[in-house]
Parts: C-alpha cells; sequence; structure tokens
C-alpha cells in the first residue's frame, strides 16, 4: 500500500489471509500481489473494493470515493449491489449510488505517484482544491466566473508555485499575497 498526503486509514484485524482496510479519507494505492494474503478488502464511504490479483487506487475526498483499477480487476459492492471494474477503468461511488464503469485515465490518476498533478478540463476551483492538499499555505479563489474557468495543465509537486502564475497569468486574477503562504484571487 501506497498513501498520497492526507490520508488516513484504520487496518482492521479480521483474519490472516485478508488484509482489510478501511480508507478514512484521501488516497491510496493497493498492490494485491505485492501482499502475502488471499484477498484486500477496502472500506470507504458506505462501500468496499474487493481484489485478489490487481493493482487499483482508491481516492475518498467529500462524500464521493473514485476507484481505478490499473491491474487486474476489482469489486466494488455498495450495499446489495455489486460490479466489476478492469484494468483502465474506474468507477466513483457515495452512500447513496454506485456509479457505473467508465474509461480512466490512469496515468492522470496515478500522477502523484510520479510527483505530478494532471489536470484535464478540470474548473479552477477543483485544482485549487487539490493543490491544497499539497501545498503549505492556501489558495483561495473569489469570484464564480474564476472558479469555473478551465484547466488543462500539469504541475510538478515540486513547483506548486506555478499554478499562482498560471491563475494570474493565464486567467488575469488579481493576487493578494498573506503570511503563511494565503494567496486570495480575484477576478480582474
Amino acid at each position: 500500500m501506497e498513501m498520497n498526503t492526507q490520508t488516513r486509514i484504520n487496518v482492521n484485524d479480521v483474519a490472516p489471509e485478508i488484509a482489510a482496510v478501511r480508507l478514512l479519507n484521501g488516497e491510496a494505492e493497493f498492490d494485491a500481489d505485492r501482499l502475502t494474503v488471499e484477498k484486500v478488502v477496502v472500506q470507504a464511504s458506505s462501500g468496499a473494493v474487493y481484489a485478489r490479483h490487481a493493482r487499483f487506487q482508491i481516492r475518498y475526498t467529500d462524500r464521493d470515493v473514485c476507484v481505478t483499477c490499473t491491474r487486474g480487476s476489482v469489486e466494488v459492492r455498495l450495499g446489495a449491489l455489486g460490479t466489476a471494474i478492469y484494468a483502465g477503468q474506474q468507477l466513483t461511488f457515495n452512500d447513496n449510488m454506485l456509479g457505473t464503469p467508465a474509461l480512466a485515465d490512469t496515468s492522470s490518476v496515478t500522477a502523484w505517484k510520479r510527483r505530478m498533478l494532471i489536470f484535464s478540463q478540470a474548473s479552477l476551483a477543483e485544482v485549487v482544491q487539490e493543490v491544497n492538499r499539497y501545498r503549505s499555505g492556501k489558495l483561495i479563489l473569489r469570484g464564480e466566473r474564476l472558479a469555473k474557468q478551465k484547466v488543462q495543465a500539469s504541475f510538478s509537486l515540486d513547483r506548486l508555485e506555478d499554478v499562482v502564475a498560471l491563475i494570474r497569468d493565464v486567467y488575469g486574477a488579481r493576487t493578494t499575497s498573506l503570511p503563511g503562504g494565503i494567496v486570495i484571487f480575484q477576478q480582474a
């Protein structure tokens, strides 16, 4: 298991042949073949992911859980509902809904492992929310029009100040820098 930033888990002692984990929040990658157990079970929200010979990412932020299979297949269950996803697929679920499998951009999903963030037509609000997980201080957007701008970009986790330059230079936002790494952006 490899955990991303701001990730919390509980390890459950179910049985010697089962690796059982509850993802409380954040993101992690599990490689069932690297473990000395028969099955990996990861619970998040009200659902669970079951894997035997697979590698998968699971991300739990806010209320939604996104599962991306990068090798093999996994079963995702939510109550009595369940579905399988295969390498190159992902699905999202929350307490009330189990999504359908869809194609995944696995390179973007696993980019954090290469110390990168990749955004493809994400709203600026989504970009700022994700960057704030990694950056000391906080980026704050003011203005709905600015927050809805679409972003196609990639950033190194070692150079997150490039995000500040992008928002200022490409989207024309006025910036106010405050102590503690806080930067406020307003639509110009």
